[in-house]
């Protein structure tokens, strides 16, 4: 409540003028009492009994009607507020999960789909953003904190790679129909040879970012296995350079079988981490625990010196009681009159 002593003051006024009133009452219409005789058995007649319970009980709704009201008045008065506290950098972070959805990671991208869907639920304010590539990439959603549709999406993706993956063959890899629809758009255009290119695939999901001329965190999630195939527009480093150039962190999630890194893991944790960016093993358990509490990390360091507490008027409770209570002790006096 803003005014708690205009609270007290309205409540207070309401009284002291219903106190006068009885007491003028009194003192003009209550006088020596006067017995009129043969009256016993007229008070006992039924009708007599049934008029002054009725009486009662209209006396006795007028005044909880009347006091309902009086007293959601005072409230009302005394201007209730709502306190919330806002934590405006909080709102301000947006991440772009950036996936590689080439061959050699379809055996893996089920379980990360999944892994960025449990870190979903820990996020609060935060926008996300999908991309697949491979050749070439393919949004799945744009930065959005639609955490319902985020959810759905990422179940959706997790479960398509999961039943369409059938396993290598050769250079390829088997999927069914499914699936090769559900990425159509990440293979080389024209039916050209198979390519993973992990430089211009990162390097498109920092274009993933908009208003990139507002205050903003911003971070990408990289998961990869670092494995390119054809000729790539951006390297690595290049794209990592690109990143952090726009104020982009970078953390990279790598599949390491059996937590031992390959020539490109260990390529792709030197770039990442050498950029000031966090490499961490997609196959670790505790990966995605880690990752949300580096980025929780950040928020408090973020919302350092920017808490806020915001009040905003919520009389509408009040005024309803308001209403109701004039409404009842209206529908009262028409019983009384009655």
């Amino acid at each position: 409540m803003k005014y708690p002593w205009l609270f007290a003051l309205v409540l207070f006024v309401f009284i002291l003028t219903a106190g006068l009133a009885w007491w003028t009452a009194r003192g003009r219409g209550w006088g020596p009492v006067t017995w009129v005789a043969n009256t016993a058995a007229m008070r006992r007649l039924p009708a007599f009994q049934k008029e002054r319970s009725r009486s009662r009980w209209t006396m006795a709704g007028a005044t909880a009607a009347l006091a309902v009201m009086i007293g959601a008045v005072s409230v009302s008065a005394g201007l209730p507020v709502e306190r919330r506290v806002e934590h405006p950098k909080l709102a301000s972070r947006d991440i772009v999960l950036c996936l590689d959805a080439s061959g050699s990671m379809l055996p893996y991208d089920g379980q990360i789909l999944r892994s960025f869907q449990e870190m979903v639920e820990s996020f609060e304010g935060e926008r996300l953003a999908l991309q697949l590539w491979s050749a070439q990439t393919i949004t799945r959603f744009p930065l959005t904190d639609d955490y319902e549709l985020v959810s759905s999406v990422l179940g959706e993706a997790a479960g398509v790679i999961d039943r369409g993956y059938l396993g290598p063959e050769g250079e390829y890899v088997l999927v069914t129909p499914e699936l090769s629809s559900y990425l159509e758009g990440i293979d080389a255009p024209d039916g050209q040879e198979i390519a993973s290119l992990v430089g211009d695939g990162l390097a498109t999901c920092v274009m993933g970012f908009d208003n990139m001329d507002s205050e903003r965190s911003r971070t990408i999630l990289l998961a990869t296995d670092n494995e390119v195939m054809g000729e790539q527009i951006y390297t690595l480093a290049e794209a990592v350079e690109t990143a952090t150039k726009a104020d982009i962190d970078i953390i990279a999630l790598y599949p390491a079988v059996g937590g031992v890194l390959t020539a490109e893991g260990e390529q792709l944790r030197s770039v990442v981490e050498g950029a000031g960016g966090e490499f961490y093993d997609a196959s670790d358990p505790g990966a995605i625990a880690q990752i949300v509490a580096k980025i929780e990390a950040e928020q408090l360091a973020d919302l350092e010196g920017e808490i806020k507490t915001v009040e905003t008027t919520v009389p509408r409770t009040a005024l309803v009681w308001t209403a109701w209570g004039l409404l009842a002790f209206l529908a009262v006096a028409v019983v009384r009159r009655s």
